[in-house]
């Protein structure tokens, strides 16, 4: 769901402490300079504020991309992207969320984007 390109249905984790994920096999090897995350809409749960972006060849080893941070998400759940510090080359994608808005407990999303090179 969080890559269906509709952004009224979401993917929910279950309710747990911290250590929300999402992996994503993007079914080949691609250069990837920026990514983007929209929010479900419907209520305030689950926005991610903070994370971290890990890449992989293998779906086995993993190298971290970057860490990004999105504002202000309750007041306005809009579409968030984050640039890269450096061009990374991936299969599979894993954001984890470190910081959840509003102290939530389950990380919601209704859409990832990947941008290549």
């Amino acid at each position: 769901m969080s890559i269906d390109e509709n952004k009224q249905t979401w993917w929910h984790s279950r309710t747990s402490g911290n250590g929300h994920y999402i992996t994503i096999d993007l079914g080949a090897s691609y250069s990837l300079k920026a990514f983007a995350y929209t929010p479900q809409q419907v209520h305030a749960q689950g926005m991610m504020a903070k994370g971290v972006v890990e890449v992989s060849e293998d779906g086995r080893t993993w190298a971290t991309a970057d860490s990004f941070e999105f504002g202000n998400l309750i007041n306005d759940p809009s579409t968030r992207k984050h640039i890269f510090s450096q061009v990374v080359t991936a299969r599979y994608v894993r954001i984890t969320a470190t910081e959840i808005a509003g102290g939530d407990n389950t990380l919601a999303i209704a859409e990832l984007d990947f941008f290549e090179r």
